[in-house]
């Protein structure tokens, strides 16, 4: 009995840690950086502290409402990209179904390879993170550990560009008609094929798109630059994988991470970003998803109004998150998330190790 009292203790102050208002600044926080590639976890440790909150960040109640956020903009990811989603795991079944991809259709085929590219871009963030990500995270998840790795996020970001660049350069100068990586296309287009027969970066050939899916001159047969299309390969999509298993570390960015690993593969930044999204909406949601049972089981010993708050907040700024960043990736680039990573690291930084 006094063991009892003293939990429901415990869990009675817990509202007072984290008010509503302050659910609602960290969930809007968390919706819009674990889109923006500028780090959430990282926002999340280092903004309470800069505002001098009272919030036990090791503690359960945090990790739950943290999940709880994270769930709600995974959702969010699925039901924008639904149409997509839902071809995609039409094209996995059928590709299970025949065994192989080959046997499929055109379209069908593209849907699949998607989907089978998402899978493999999938495992070793999630490999890692079940074996490390604990470990990672008590062992950087300090303010001041976590400024400086907001640096190196900015400089990973930098990085990424400048590649990008050198590498467009040289194949400029090597080749006359160089073939692009920016598609899922095994071949050039041959003579008689129809625009549904294209599978698009997205995986998914619509003849009409809806807004917000990508729409690219490579759709009529060649990109901007006037290259033929050649399709990403199944190496290349688990090397964005491990790019975007850098964002174990508190600090690093799942979105820049894999954004830049998709630049370095030959993708352009608005097919790095619908990718990047892809890619985050099963990690996000199964790693969530493991937690909120345990959240379920447990919902009469949480303040669970500051959760579903926070949850509702990080929602809502993830849908303008997503739909402000496949228009923003069409024409530009990752360099001002650059500088603001590195200046408000450097800050951070500054601000904790002289305090």
């Amino acid at each position: 009995m006094a063991e009892r009292f003293k939990n429901l203790c415990k869990y009675a102050i817990l509202p007072l840690m984290l008010t509503y208002l302050q659910a609602i600044i960290l969930g809007a926080v968390q919706g819009i950086t674990e889109l923006f590639p500028i780090s959430s976890l990282g926002h999340s440790i280092i903004l309470p502290t800069l505002l001098g909150w009272k919030i036990d960040q090791g503690a359960d109640f945090f990790l739950i409402f943290l999940v709880a956020t994270h769930f709600a903009t995974a959702l969010v990811l699925f039901i924008y990209f639904w149409k997509d989603w839902k071809r995609i795991i039409l094209g996995l079944l059928r590709s299970i179904k025949h065994i192989t991809i080959a046997n499929l259709s055109a379209e069908h085929k593209a849907d699949a390879r998607l989907g089978w590219l998402l899978v493999v871009g999938t495992v070793p963030a999630g490999l890692l993170g079940l074996l490390f990500q604990n470990k990672l995270q008590a062992l950087f998840a300090s303010p001041k550990y976590v400024s400086i790795f907001l640096i190196c996020n900015g400089l990973v970001l930098f990085g990424a560009e400048y590649l990008r660049k050198r590498k467009e350069k040289m194949i400029k100068g090597q080749v006359k008609n160089p073939p692009s990586l920016t598609s899922f296309r095994d071949t050039p287009f041959k003579k008689g094929e129809s625009n549904a027969e294209i599978p698009l970066v997205k995986g998914v050939a619509e003849a009409k798109p809806r807004s917000g899916d990508l729409q690219d001159s490579r759709f009529h047969g060649n990109d901007k630059n006037g290259r033929n299309d050649k399709q990403l390969s199944w190496a290349n999509s688990f090397k964005v994988g491990l790019a975007q298993a850098l964002a174990l570390i508190p600090g690093f960015s799942r979105t820049g991470s894999a954004l830049g690993g998709g630049l370095l593969v030959g993708l352009d930044h608005e097919e790095a970003a619908r990718f990047a999204f892809l890619l985050a909406t099963p990690i996000i949601g199964a790693a969530a998803a493991l937690k909120l049972p345990h959240f379920l089981l447990h919902i009469h010993s949480y303040p669970a109004g500051s959760i579903f708050v926070g949850a509702i907040a990080a929602a809502i700024c993830a849908y303008f998150s997503v739909k402000f960043l496949l228009k923003y990736f069409k024409t530009k680039t990752l360099t001002p998330f650059a500088v603001y990573c590195i200046l408000a690291g450097a800050a951070s930084t500054a601000f904790f190790f002289l305090k």
